[in-house]
């Protein structure tokens, strides 16, 4: 895994979280994309990569938040992952 992120959060913040817009779809059979953009009360600048491998919903996150709005770009795999053998699950339908 991959996380690189840079933020300034407010430490005086009150919890408080909106999702004001999102969307998703499927790119291939087991890749999806996601949009979200939302309202995050404690971030005041924050920028943040992060790409997951071999785990669930493995693949590349984008976020952008500043003065407490955030948006995020995610391109993810569907399926979850077997780490007893280390490959991704599967299941017989």
């Amino acid at each position: 895994m991959i996380n690189l992120q840079l933020g300034i959060t407010n430490p005086w913040y009150k919890a408080n979280f909106e999702n004001l817009f999102n969307r998703s779809g499927m790119i291939t059979k087991h890749k999806a994309w996601e949009f979200e953009f939302c309202r995050y009360s404690h971030d005041l600048v924050k920028v943040k990569f992060l790409w997951k491998v071999h785990t669930d919903h493995a693949g590349p996150s984008v976020e952008l938040c500043l003065f407490g709005y955030g948006a995020e770009l995610m391109i993810y795999d569907t399926r979850h992952w077997d780490y007893k053998n280390d490959c991704w699950e599967v299941h017989k339908d």
